[in-house]
């Protein structure tokens, strides 16, 4: 009998049929945006899984993708090498929000929906967060709506549809009949990666009666809770007039991003165009003023357009900066309103026509996605950014952190130099450092500037290198206490550096690996001053691909290993390269290498699969999964028997045991004792099921490190 319990049952709803239209082009396309957020941590990601239809295929099938096993997991036991205990890192909080929504009521309740985590909810302002799991089976959260006359019914706006809540968010239930129809798979792939649900607006007098303007399909209305909901307008961009609920505007753009506003003055039945004319700007969002129904302001990513007479005519406010992010209105002071930037936060206190920056802190770096107004407070102000929720009690005059509890945080990249020591990469937080136990940061980047590639010199595991998007690598010597800006190789600007090994027998070798998206050439570069300058290696077999995988022997470090859409391996430090083909082409890309430590000719790839077309009509992976070579790279077989269509992020060999390897993957963690030959997942918990990016153990095999979507976990190894 396996170790572990059998799969969770079946997560999402199920799906309705799909027209796939333009499927080759589909494919390719999901290919190149998780090629783009390589190991779970790119800017395309800003994307819930490998690509949002895997993650969803594996919900559907129980919370693995490993269906065509079913339960018959394999009957192992783990060795004394077995995991002992789970403990996440409490010092590492926050994540990316989506969606916050406040208690009419009472301004300490507050609920905050996340990219990649789901949903939390607070009853102390923030000072802390629970997750809400309960029936409410979706990651990413894309809207949020509280009944004002019982606060106890929220509605939560997902990709996969509307969940509901009438206990405050103990429990959840989905309400999405009539929500969906026929659609591509295209549409499919975008709402699952991207979000559904835009906005939803529940009735002042009736907590039964709901708006929810969706991205692809437009307007819907219920009267009955969500248990069915009936299509009211192809225009998606919804608001309800505060002062009179029979008033309802539905917007949206139309071909050459012509905008159309229509008002129904008897709650939908019937409507009229109501302007303007000739105009031509991106609309996403329609706020009233609650304070007079004719002003109406109409937000986009790339501007913000005002309206006096009930949307007849508009004109452009004039902005302090550039890609808004979120807007509110003060509910108590109409004149007042705060918009979030990429690059901060704003407030006008006349409509609109003079801005005035909010110091928020070290979070101003963040870009401000959300933001929410204590209705009976208005001095209480929630933000929502990409490494957390901020507090104001003063109108916005000061600002604190809230994030304790928040398990949200995105981890990724690792490393375990030591036993007392690790590093984690956490996305918009920047580096932090574990020294006794604690995780504190030590390098944090400029505004809106984050970092995607971390490595330590086995050596002297103080020197660190952790390389900035699109931009500049950064080394310190003494463990993160000073840092050095050192030079990017001679790439294109477009080029990113997707890989960064350091030479375990010389320091001052560096290789990195580049991926220029077609746009430049790829290659690997190498460094001998530690980064000072840099040259490219001949392409001698290298081949035209991206390099995104770079791997040391580190008995013998001339051996080099290097993977992307194919792989390769060079036995003279990158002066030629053997063309390795290592499984059939369904395997897709090669996402993570991993060799044992004491036998380097063994190791194992980690790949995330081909786009296919399933039978039920999804777009899906085929061919992903764990691949092992015992001769160096030379030859490979296929160890997918427990993984079948799942993409593998991580890989680590236990240093110690080396038939001990784990793997991560966008659901959860597995294990296997004998090489690769049987997996099992470890059950543990919702948390780690929302996704694994890197896994790290230390060199004395006492910690496995495991960073994913809800942040850090240590797992204790049995001593040997």
């Amino acid at each position: 009998m396996s170790i572990f319990p059998p799969p969770e049952r079946d997560l999402l709803p199920a799906e309705p049929g799909s027209d796939p239209d333009d499927l080759e082009a589909i494919i390719e396309e999901a290919r190149c945006r998780a090629r783009r957020r390589r190991r779970g941590y790119g800017a395309c990601a800003l994307v819930v899984v490998a690509a949002g239809l895997v993650a969803y295929l594996g919900f559907s099938n129980g919370g693995s993708a490993v269906s065509k096993v079913g339960h018959d997991w394999p009957a192992v036991a783990l060795p004394p090498a077995g995991p002992a205990g789970l403990t996440p890192a409490a010092d590492i909080q926050g994540g990316e929000i989506t969606a916050l929504a406040v208690d009419p009521h009472s301004p300490e309740t507050v609920f905050a929906g996340t990219r990649t985590v789901g949903l939390f909810k607070s009853t102390d302002g923030g000072d802390s967060w629970q997750p809400l799991t309960n029936g409410l089976r979706a990651t990413l959260i894309g809207s949020l709506a509280i009944a004002p006359t019982d606060p106890q019914t929220v509605y939560a706006g997902t990709g996969v549809g509307v969940f509901k809540t009438t206990d405050g968010g103990a429990t959840w239930r989905a309400a999405s009949e009539g929500l969906f129809g026929k659609e591509s798979v295209y549409q499919r792939q975008w709402r699952l990666e991207e979000g559904y649900v835009r906005k939803l607006v529940v009735d002042a007098r009736d907590p039964d009666t709901v708006y929810a303007g969706t991205y692809q399909r437009g307007f819907f209305t219920t009267t009955n809770g969500g248990t069915s909901w009936q299509h009211v307008s192809a225009r998606g961009v919804v608001a309800i007039d505060p002062n009179d609920r029979a008033t309802i505007y539905a917007a949206g753009n139309e071909k050459a991003q012509t905008v159309r506003i229509s008002r129904s003055t008897d709650a939908g039945s019937t409507w009229r165009t109501v302007g303007p004319r000739r105009a031509h700007w991106p609309l996403d969002s329609i706020d009233i003023d609650p304070q007079d129904s004719q002003t109406l302001y109409a937000s986009s990513a790339y501007g913000v357009h005002k309206s006096v007479d009930g949307g007849r005519t508009w004109r452009a406010l004039s902005l302090p900066g550039r890609w808004v992010e979120s807007f509110a209105i003060d509910p108590r002071s109409s004149k007042t309103l705060y918009l979030g930037f990429d690059a901060g936060l704003f407030k006008s206190r006349d409509g609109g026509r003079s801005w005035r920056v909010l110091h928020v802190g070290r979070a101003a770096r963040s870009s401000i996605d959300a933001l929410a107004i204590a209705p009976t407070s208005s001095a209480t102000i929630y933000a929502g950014t990409r490494a957390g929720v901020l507090k104001s009690s003063d109108s916005g005059r000061s600002w604190e952190v809230a994030a304790a509890g928040m398990t949200a945080a995105r981890v990724g990249a690792l490393a375990a130099p030591t036993r007392d020591s690790a590093y984690a990469l956490v996305w918009q937080q920047g580096l932090f450092k574990r020294v006794h136990r604690d995780w504190r940061p030590v390098l944090v980047g400029s505004q809106g500037v984050d970092f995607r590639m971390l490595a330590v010199d086995p050596q002297r595991p103080k020197t660190v290198y952790v390389v900035e998007w699109d931009g500049p690598i950064f080394r310190t010597r003494d463990g993160g206490e000073h840092w050095t800006r050192l030079p990017r190789p001679p790439v294109s600007k477009n080029t990113e550096i997707t890989a960064l090994v350091v030479d375990p027998r010389n320091p001052r070798i560096l290789y990195v690996g580049t991926n220029a998206y077609g746009v430049g050439v790829d290659g690997v570069f190498k460094s001998s001053d530690g980064g000072a300058t840099w040259h490219a290696l001949a392409r001698n077999g290298l081949g035209p691909s991206e390099v995104s995988v770079l791997a040391i022997d580190p008995r013998s470090p001339n051996v080099l290993h290097a993977a992307g859409v194919s792989y390769f391996n060079s036995n003279d430090a990158g002066a030629t390269w053997n063309d390795r083909p290592y499984v059939e082409q369904s395997s897709g890309d090669v996402r993570v290498l991993a060799l044992d430590p004491s036998e380097p000719a063994t190791l194992y790839a980690g790949t995330q699969g081909a786009g296919v077309l399933t039978t039920d009509g999804r777009v899906g992976t085929a061919g992903a999964g764990v691949f092992k070579s015992t001769d160096g790279g030379t030859h490979w077989r296929d160890l997918n028997v427990s993984f079948k269509d799942q993409p593998i992020n991580a890989l680590a060999v236990n240093p110690q045991a080396r038939q001990t390897v784990f793997a991560g993957t966008d659901q959860g963690l597995f294990v296997s004792i004998d090489g690769g030959r049987h997996w099992d997942r470890y059950q543990a918990g919702e948390l780690l099921a929302r996704g694994i990016n890197d896994l790290a153990i230390d060199p004395t095999g006492s910690i496995l490190y495991v960073g994913g979507n809800a942040g850090v976990f240590e797992l204790r190894l049995a001593s040997h």
